[in-house]
């Protein structure tokens, strides 16, 4: 699913993707499946999101360890550079 098309958009993720959100509307309309299926997905969705945001969090702070043990405690040396580093910190 990672494969990029021409213009260097995950196609095949996104398709896939879109058919999730389209299946969990979906099922959110069926009064059979509002209050049984729908609330798991909607569920496991918000918990795959806050475990993506730890492991962001995680790695942030690994990257921010090697570059002390490195010496750089400067960030002038990275290529990109963010209007709002730090924001809201």
């Amino acid at each position: 699913m990672a494969r990029l098309n021409k213009r260097s958009v995950p196609f095949n993720s996104l398709v896939f993707t879109t058919a999730g959100i389209i299946f969990c509307i979906i099922t959110g309309l069926i009064p059979a499946l509002a209050n049984t299926l729908n609330v798991w997905m909607w569920a496991v969705a918000g918990l795959i999101g806050v475990i993506v945001w730890i492991l962001i969090g995680v790695c942030v702070i690994i990257f921010r360890v090697r570059l002390a043990r490195e010496g750089r405690t400067h960030l002038n040396w990275l290529t990109v550079r963010l209007v709002i580093h730090g924001f809201p910190y």
